[in-house]
C-alpha cells in the first residue's frame, strides 16, 4: 500500500501542470490554445513571456527533483526511485489534471537526473551545448544529450535501475518528440541562428 501511495504521488505532482498555471497567472492566456498548443515551459515562454516560462521550466526542473527526495525519504531501493522518476515524468507527459495532454518532459528529466547525478548532467548541459553549436538544432540537440545520459551514468558507476530509467526517459523523450523528429527528417526543423563559440 505504501508503495501504491509513493507511486501515485510521483505520478500526481509530475502532473502538475505549472505552463499552464503561470500563463494564466501572468498573461491570463491558455497555453493549450496558443502558439504550439503545448503544456511546456518552451511554449509558455512564446506565448506569455519570460516571466512565465522561466517559472515553468523551473517548477517542472523541481518536479522531478522533488519526486526523487520524497521516493528516497519513502524507500532505500533504487528500483522503486527510479520508477517514481519515470512515473514524474509521465505525470507531466500526460498529466490526469489535462485529460492526459501535457507537455514534453525535458525539464522533469533534468530535474530527475540532477537528483539522481549532478555530475551526468552538467556533462550532459556540455554536450548539448556542443551539439547545438555544430548543429544549430535545438530538438536535435536535447535529444542527443538526452540519449547519451544512460552511457554517462554508466561511466559514473551508478546503480543499474538509474540507467535504465534514463534509457527509458530518452525513448519517451523521443517518442513525445516524434513530429519534432519527422520535421528534422524531412528537413523541415528551424535551425537556431548564429550559433558559435565567441556567440
Amino acid at each position: 500500500m505504501n508503495l501504491l501511495f509513493l507511486f501515485a504521488a510521483a505520478y500526481l505532482i509530475g502532473s502538475l501542470p505549472f505552463s499552464l498555471i503561470f500563463a494564466k497567472l501572468f498573461k491570463g492566456v491558455d497555453v493549450r490554445q496558443v502558439g504550439t498548443g503545448n503544456v511546456g515551459a518552451s511554449n509558455t515562454l512564446v506565448s506569455a513571456g519570460k516571466r512565465a516560462g522561466i517559472l515553468a521550466a523551473l517548477f517542472d526542473l523541481t518536479k522531478g527533483f522533488a519526486v526523487i527526495i520524497l521516493a528516497r525519504s519513502f524507500s532505500g531501493s533504487d528500483g522503486v526511485i527510479a520508477l517514481c522518476a519515470f512515473l514524474a515524468i509521465m505525470g507531466h507527459d500526460f498529466p490526469i489534471y489535462l485529460r492526459f495532454k501535457g507537455g514534453k518532459g525535458v525539464a522533469t528529466t533534468i530535474g530527475a537526473l540532477l537528483a539522481i547525478n549532478p555530475y551526468a548532467v552538467w556533462a550532459g548541459m556540455a554536450l548539448y551545448i556542443i551539439f547545438l553549436i555544430l548543429t544549430r538544432y535545438l530538438i536535435l540537440s536535447t535529444l542527443l544529450a538526452i540519449s547519451l545520459m544512460p552511457i554517462l551514468l554508466f561511466y559514473l558507476k551508478e546503480d543499474i535501475w538509474y540507467i535504465i530509467f534514463a534509457v527509458a526517459a530518452a525513448l519517451l523523450m523521443v517518442l513525445v518528440h516524434r513530429e519534432d523528429v519527422k520535421r528534422l527528417i524531412e528537413g523541415r526543423e528551424t535551425k537556431f541562428p548564429n550559433v558559435t563559440v565567441g556567440a
